[in-house]
């Protein structure tokens, strides 16, 4: 719990991700305030890829979250040191673009769009609702609300493929459960910011 929270003060520091205000359905039931939903063509989703994958955001949530292991000391094996620090600026990195080149791939196989989309309420706890849903929504090409497959896809399976990097005290299923509960709280805590902080994603 400790580290998620540094994570989340960790994000909350970084310059404001950019997001898009759309409509949001569940299932056939509109519940946004904006009436139509544009998908994105091929070179938009590439370049969304690319930007959400080695973007400035990215690079800071790796250097943040390099930040909060040196200071946890984990992995343990990889002590201190700028060295170490090295190491887990490009453990977290590289956990991270492989979970976004799962998701990229999965959401072309599966036509799905995981972009953030602005609730449109103005509650705090409807908004708070929408900002914790959206982790786990994707949409089809027609703007239709599902279970997000390729975004859970992308955060579990970079949790498991990251184990093979990973010294003996963090290459076990349990670890990787961790790392996976870790992206799934900071894809939350980036909807959040979108969602209070406004902008473009």
């Amino acid at each position: 719990m400790r580290n998620l929270a540094l994570i989340a003060l960790g994000l909350a520091l970084l310059p404001n991700p950019a997001v898009a205000q759309e409509t949001g359905v569940i299932g056939e039931r509109a519940i946004g305030t904006t009436p139509e939903y544009t998908p994105l063509t091929e070179s938009e989703k590439l370049r969304l890829f690319i930007r959400r994958a080695v973007g400035p955001v990215a690079i800071g949530r790796a250097v943040a979250g390099g930040g909060i292991a040196q200071a946890s000391g984990t992995p343990k094996e990889w002590r201190g040191g700028a060295e170490a620090y090295g190491k887990r600026v490009g453990n977290s990195l590289a956990t991270h673009i492989v979970a976004k080149s799962i998701e990229y791939g999965g959401s072309e196989l599966l036509h799905e769009d995981n972009r953030y989309m602005r609730s449109g309420e103005t509650a705090f706890g409807k908004r708070l609702k929408h900002v914790v849903g959206s982790a786990f929504i994707a949409r089809n090409e027609a703007g239709r609300e599902h279970f997000a497959y390729s975004r859970f896809g992308g955060a579990a399976g970079s949790a498991f493929i990251s184990r093979i990097w990973q010294p003996h005290s963090t290459n076990s299923s349990g670890d990787a459960a961790v790392t996976f509960g870790i992206t799934m709280a900071t894809d939350i805590a980036g909807n959040f910011l979108r969602e209070f902080r406004g902008g473009r994603h």
